[in-house]
């Protein structure tokens, strides 16, 4: 903790709308912004009060905790839902790793260690990590201008993600390992694994259905639940192990303790599934506009650059031509 050589009590101070504290703290001018409804004066003292006794308690510049400041600021926060989706998404990472850190002792350190953490121990590939260091940067942002901070702490942190491959691809062995773990320990996580494979449906649209969408053998995607808006009805597997009765934080635990404990490479996920069917398909078809159906890709474009990402390189040999 930082000595405090000089404070002079707090003035309660009004400016542009908003009620805040000003303090002085070795010799430099300070401000903490609160929200005073009512008599400001009477609740003015009794902040003043409560920084002072912080102060001589703790030993250390007054301000609140990280994720509380954080949770306030995303309560009052107005926006599109998809925004603040991503927000709390970005702020989960904050509560998880830097949950009790004052606001003031938050530096660019400290949250490029956080993400590294986030990283390493969720298998994020190079785009997630980008993603999160993207939406960490705008909650900053959002502080700062809610006037809790002067300055965005996480500005300048790279977004370039960790060295694990994004695109992986899993060998016999590793499926072999993950049926085997899968099925003794929970079956449900199994099928997931099955319907990313046969059905080329993604893990979270997987984790939308419901009992009413088998069928028949078949499962029907409903738009509402397709990433890409569009309906869509595949045929199950013969041996279906059927879907877990849980949701997504204790699909992603399973899997990666069956990764751990099998001893599988840190890159493998539910969605590598996803990747070796594409790429087997196309190996069997040579054709990407089969793969870009199985996909449910928009363009072959996306496809093309998704089998590319994934090491598929159309090789066209000059020995099949005729000779002229």
């Amino acid at each position: 903790m930082k000595q405090i050589n000089t404070f002079t009590y707090p003035v309660v101070k009004f400016s542009g709308g908003r009620w805040f504290i000003e303090y002085k703290l070795n010799g430099k001018r300070k401000r903490k912004y609160y929200t005073i409804d009512k008599r400001p004066r009477f609740y003015g003292e009794q902040l003043a009060r409560k920084i002072a006794n912080e102060l001589k308690e703790g030993n250390a510049a007054p301000g609140p905790l990280l994720w509380a400041t954080v949770q306030n600021c995303l309560d009052a926060f107005n926006g599109r839902p998809e925004t603040v989706k991503t927000y709390k998404y970005a702020a989960g990472v904050l509560r998880l790793y830097l949950n009790d850190m004052p606001l003031q002792a938050v530096n660019k350190q400290s949250i490029a260690i956080a993400l590294n953490q986030a990283a390493a121990s969720r298998a994020w590939g190079a785009s997630s990590k980008a993603a999160y260091t993207r939406y960490i940067k705008a909650v900053f942002s959002m502080l700062v201008n809610n006037g809790y901070l002067t300055e965005n702490p996480a500005k300048g942190i790279s977004t370039k993600g960790q060295e694990s491959k994004r695109h992986v691809l899993l060998t016999v062995e590793e499926i072999s390992k993950i049926k085997s773990y899968c099925l003794k320990h929970s079956a449900g996580v199994w099928g997931v694994c099955q319907l990313v494979y046969y059905c080329g449906l993604r893990p979270a649209e997987i984790l939308r259905l419901t009992d009413q969408d088998f069928k028949e053998s078949k499962v029907f995607l409903s738009a509402n639940k397709a990433k890409n808006k569009k309906a869509v009805t595949r045929a199950l597997p013969v041996d279906f192990a059927g879907l877990p009765k849980f949701g997504k934080v204790h699909l992603y635990r399973i899997f990666k303790e069956c990764r751990e404990r099998e001893g599988l490479r840190l890159g493998v996920s539910v969605y590598s599934f996803r990747h070796t069917a594409a790429v087997r398909l196309y190996d069997a078809t040579k054709d990407i506009k089969q793969v870009q159906f199985f996909l449910r890709h928009s363009s072959v474009a996306i496809t093309d650059n998704y089998l590319r990402n994934l090491g598929v390189v159309e090789d066209i040999a000059a020995a099949g031509l005729p000779l002229i």
